[in-house]
């Protein structure tokens, strides 16, 4: 029998406790996990107050935007499924009601939402551009490797695989819950960090002041959503809390930093060794042969496959001619096949070209970070490279046989070439 998927449910806040509460009230029977991480600074009393709907209580320590805690907090769920809500967005019945339709689908990567802000009261929401188009990708399959987060103000990320659009909606609260004077503060904050992102013209940090246009149409939410919302906008008053809940996590910058592109790499970062698996000593000249490395990364830094986003992390490898004392001029590049954890090994298979020259030769491996320094973990093995080296794979001498058939298909191609 196939069980179905599973869905976690998570999020980052400051609070207020009861605003916190009343949506982990709202989500709790429709997940299999709950993953709440508060920030260190006003987050103990919802951690209190939720310990008994959390299935995993973190503390977090944060210098930038929140944004900077979306990768993070997604690597700490362990459903199929996950659903990310910030603290002042509710969730529709519809979206609720859909969540197993839609998590029972196995093309979708990430499934957006349609986010709408309530405006002037809790029962409308904009319809004006571009307010009327906020989709963001809140449901996402829960496969890191499709995945990657900048760390940076209103961009949602990088997905691989297929994104849903959907009408399923979830409300915005911030038009109601903040003061004018704290959404403009929040305005020239965000445009200092990343200025002139726009939509159409239209300035990206104006949806946070709908109060400064002409007009702005809004329409009315429908009768089933407006308990929910209530239930958020004037969350009840929180009861003492019992004692218990799981163990409370603290978290510190370095590891929320891993999760995004957009962060400096510690010297702590440069440690790794690597195993040559089963290595050879002679081959031909100007041929690829395969190599198998065992790679461990002993630093503080995950190493991801390549994908174009920085860190840039890969295994380099070179020649060095033992003769002469130097390197080629030659060298490649590997990247590792899976994300590789600190303090996790790889196995990883190589293909390079050997010396034209014959000759003895080192072949030398190590990690290098591009454009900014190789690790200095260095590994290497000798092959003496000769045409008379074994050609089979298993490394015995080819047969008579083998070098007549060779050598009568290379007659052929060159009459064919004539």
């Amino acid at each position: 029998m196939v069980s179905r998927p599973t869905l976690s449910f998570c999020i980052t806040t400051r609070g207020p406790a009861d605003r916190a509460r009343a949506l982990l009230e709202l989500v709790r029977p429709r997940v299999d996990e709950v993953v709440l991480a508060v920030d260190r600074n006003g987050g103990e009393e919802t951690l209190e107050a939720c310990a008994d709907l959390a299935d995993r209580r973190l503390v977090y320590e944060l210098e930038r935007s929140p944004v900077w805690l979306v990768g993070w907090i997604l690597h700490q769920c362990r459903g199929d499924w996950i659903l990310r809500l910030d603290d002042d967005e509710v969730p529709s019945v519809a979206l609720l009601d859909a969540l197993p339709d839609l998590i029972e689908d196995r093309y979708p990567t990430v499934v957006q939402l349609d986010r709408r802000w309530l405006y002037e009261a809790p029962d409308r929401y904009i319809t004006t551009f571009p307010w009327s188009l906020e989709h963001q990708p809140r449901l996402v399959r829960n496969v890191p490797s499709l995945w990657r987060f900048e760390g940076r103000v209103h961009m949602s990320g990088r997905w691989l695989g297929e994104v849903r659009s959907t009408d399923l909606a979830i409300y915005h609260l911030l038009l109601l819950s903040s003061s004018i004077d704290d959404r403009r503060a929040k305005r020239e904050w965000y445009e200092s960090l990343v200025p002139g992102l726009a939509v159409e013209e239209f300035p990206l940090e104006d949806m946070y002041v709908p109060e400064e246009l002409e007009s702005v149409e809004t329409t009315p939410v429908p009768e089933e959503d407006r308990p929910l919302i209530q239930s958020m906008a004037a969350p009840k008053p929180i009861e003492p809390a019992a004692r218990g809940g799981a163990p409370i996590e603290e978290v510190g910058l370095g590891e929320i930093a891993l999760y995004n592109t957009d962060r400096p790499v510690s010297e702590g970062a440069y440690e790794a060794r690597i195993e040559f698996i089963r290595p050879r000593s002679e081959l031909p000249p100007g041929v690829l042969r395969h190599f198998e490395l065992y790679v461990d990364n002993l630093g503080d830094e995950l190493w991801r496959p390549a994908d174009g986003t920085p860190p840039e992390i890969h295994l380099g490898w070179r020649w060095r001619d033992l003769r002469a004392g130097r390197h080629l001029r030659e060298q490649g590049r590997v990247s590792f096949t899976e994300t590789v954890r600190p303090g996790q090994r790889t196995r990883l298979p190589i293909l390079v070209r050997t010396p034209s020259v014959p000759g003895p030769y080192a072949l030398e491996l190590d990690v290098v970070h591009e454009h900014k320094r190789w690790f200095g973990c260095t590994a290497e093995t000798q092959v003496m490279v000769d045409p008379a080296a074994a050609t089979a794979e298993a490394g015995r001498p080819a047969s008579p046989s083998r070098v007549e058939r060779r050598g009568i298909a290379r007659l052929r191609g060159l009459g064919r070439a004539r």
